[in-house]
């Protein structure tokens, strides 16, 4: 798939009717992917479960509806560590495939909350 860096509307009409010379974005997918499953878990790396002390319940919870990929829904009152646990949980989740990275992207594209500053 070839990705055309455009600022605008207008870029992509340009692009489209002239070609204007914007050539494609080449991205290294294999090396992205692994850069962003790389680094030590705790500071640095990943926020992992290991930087959690008790709540034993709730990660047990969360590591069986991440297991069965069930919908987690928490409750509770502000500083009981809901936003902390949820943060955790791509630690504990299996490396995206390619095709689920791309799906992934697509859907944060669409909702407007990509990251452009993000290094690729």
């Amino acid at each position: 798939m070839n990705v055309y860096p455009v600022k605008s509307l207008i870029d992509v009409v340009n692009l489209l009717n002239t070609g204007n010379g914007v050539s494609p974005l080449k991205v290294d997918t294999a090396a992205m992917l692994n850069n962003a499953d790389a680094g030590d878990d705790g500071p640095g790396g990943r926020p992992n479960f290991k930087e959690v002390r008790g709540q034993f319940t709730a990660k047990r919870a969360l590591e069986i509806a991440c297991a069965g990929g069930h919908n987690i829904l928490m409750i509770g009152p502000p500083g009981s560590g809901k936003t902390m646990l949820a943060k955790r949980i791509p630690g504990i989740l299996p490396p995206l495939a390619f095709e689920e990275a791309l799906e992934t992207t697509k859907i944060h594209s669409v909702a407007g909350v990509l990251d452009a500053t993000a290094a690729w």
